[in-house]
């Protein structure tokens, strides 16, 4: 079995899936997005552009910040003479990003939808070809979710994880330069939480793989278990097993009930941590704003830039 996954592709595809998800390393991490790629590539045209409307969404987002700063300080400070011109310009920023927002969603949903078809039919047409001694070894709810749950999570990764972090990272630089050209405290606190999100990032990621697999394994039998049943709804009325086959069902679900609460537990734990590393960085930033405002070290619109990012 070992021998002919290595040989064909449909085994390396589903080997990919199923056992990098095991102990979140980021060799394994790495090798994920090289398959990914492989898909990503056939489409480099419309990422490119996807990441081209993403970059210039956040410009757009972060002139109007810039704008709004601007707007709040001429009304505090009486100063009418170009408050036109930078309301225009704060309405104008705003509604283009809305607009550029629109477009990368509509885009990443059409690139979504046709990776997903590729990945599909790619993996439709080695399960047809393949030997069925080989496709044996696979139970069919496994295949099943394979074929349609990690797909589906494969295509989307395909077309957003190479924009999303270009994005990201261009947001970051542009917010942390805004706001040190402003106040360099004030930039160094506010992305106070980076290192502890970096430092718990491996830790993390691996036990969302973790639970994630397990999940998924768990789901996968109960699929096969459902497939089997109804293939063979007759021979089992017909033998008076019915009530064997409900026990089992209910013996999935008890266990597919505790992964899923094991999992939903820990993202809760996960979110309560963030949440509160959040409030720390957040109310610490709120006081030294009120302390460079009082203390007129900064503008009322400078504060409000500080706390929108």
């Amino acid at each position: 079995m070992d021998q002919f996954e290595e040989k064909t592709p449909l085994f390396q595809s589903l080997h990919t899936l199923r056992t990098s998800l095991r102990d979140g390393s980021i060799r394994e991490i790495i090798d994920d997005w090289r398959w990914i790629f492989t898909y990503s590539k056939r489409y480099k045209g419309a990422i490119l552009f996807y990441i081209f409307l993403g970059v210039f969404s956040t410009s757009l987002g972060m002139v109007a910040s810039v704008a709004s700063k601007y707007v709040i300080d001429i009304i505090t400070s009486r100063q009418t003479d170009k408050l036109g011109l930078l309301i225009a310009v704060t309405i104008g920023s705003a509604a283009f990003s809305l607009t550029f927002s629109s477009l990368i969603d509509r885009l990443s949903t059409k690139l979504g939808i046709d990776i997903n078809n590729d990945i599909q039919a790619d993996i439709f047409d080695q399960i047809i070809d393949v030997d069925w001694k080989a496709i044996n070894g696979y139970s069919s709810g496994d295949l099943l979710n394979r074929f349609n749950s990690d797909v589906g999570t494969v295509s989307s990764n395909a077309i957003s994880w190479l924009p999303s972090i270009i994005i990201a990272i261009y947001n970051f630089i542009v917010t942390f330069a805004v706001i040190w050209h402003y106040n360099r405290i004030m930039a160094l606190l506010a992305f106070a939480s980076a290192p502890v999100m970096l430092l718990m990032s491996k830790f993390l990621i691996t036990k969302q793989r973790d639970y994630a697999r397990r999940v998924k394994e768990v789901s996968s039998e109960m699929t096969g278990f459902e497939v089997e049943t109804f293939y063979n709804f007759d021979t089992i009325k017909s033998f008076g097993i019915t009530e064997q086959y409900g026990r089992k069902l209910r013996g999935w679900q008890k266990i597919f009930r505790k992964m899923s609460l094991d999992y939903n537990m820990f993202t809760i734990k996960t979110n309560i941590f963030m949440s509160i590393l959040g409030l720390i960085i957040q109310y610490a930033a709120f006081g030294y704003c009120l302390y460079l405002l009082w203390s007129n070290q900064i503008t009322y619109g400078t504060m409000t830039l500080f706390l929108e990012q």
